[in-house]
């Protein structure tokens, strides 16, 4: 009897420790998520603030007398602006990103006028390193496609900014296809082909880890993150 009570009380004065422990962990976690609440909070008026007068100065400036090149200049940088508020309140929106409840929002765009789009975007970039950029959409591509087009241009201008940023020289191609088709769905392969460094068999499995970079090749070209889950989602 007296050592059953002595394990009784043994275990009872664990308890109050344990107690005591979690106690002053569940402090620390509200600490933590109030301060976290703050930065969200203080970066979303940050941010938004010269996004906003970016956004209206633009809007301005389309009003202005300018010419052929300077009009389709403006509309890229009007329409990556949009994308770019887009994909920044979703990073603020700590809540969503907490209990993956990002939603993917599909509507009808045009397929070729978005990627019409990335490529002016890139071709600046590819054109200062000497790079050769393609794109090669099968003509049996439909031109109206019903998806997210802010993650799909998200999506590609990573693949395609990481092609050019790893590639010193040669070219850089995307290549569109048309695998199958319903009367309800299309199955379109997206595929991003460069002559750059390329990465290792043994490694090829490392890029899919949050956030993951492969050190040898980040030192000499610099640091670009990879998000994984659009990637993924994206094959």
């Amino acid at each position: 009897m007296l050592k059953v009570l002595a394990k009784k009380v043994i275990f009872f004065f664990l308890l109050r420790k344990h107690n005591r422990e979690l106690k002053v962990l569940n402090e620390k976690i509200e600490k933590l998520s109030y301060i976290k609440e703050r930065f969200f909070s203080n970066m979303s008026h940050e941010l938004s603030t010269p996004l906003n007068a970016i956004c209206c100065y633009s809007e301005i400036l389309n009003y202005t007398k300018l010419d052929k090149e300077q009009k389709e200049i403006l509309k890229i940088i009007r329409d990556s602006l949009d994308i770019l508020v887009t994909i920044i309140n979703d990073i603020l929106d700590y809540s969503k990103i907490e209990t993956e409840n990002l939603k993917i929002e599909k509507y009808f765009f045009d397929l070729r006028i978005l990627i019409k789009s990335i490529y002016e975007l890139l071709i600046i970039k590819s054109n200062e390193k000497c790079i050769k950029l393609e794109v090669d959409i099968n003509h049996d591509v439909p031109s109206y496609i019903n998806v997210d087009r802010v993650r799909l241009n998200q999506i590609l201008m990573n693949l395609l900014g990481n092609a050019i940023k790893f590639t010193d020289k040669g070219s850089v191609i995307l290549k569109i296809e048309l695998l199958g088709e319903s009367d309800e769905d299309v199955d379109i392969k997206f595929s991003v082909k460069d002559t750059g460094v390329g990465i290792a068999a043994d490694k090829c499995n490392e890029i899919f880890e949050r956030f993951h970079q492969l050190e040898e090749t980040t030192r000499k070209f610099g640091r670009i993150w990879i998000m994984p889950q659009y990637i993924k989602e994206s094959a």
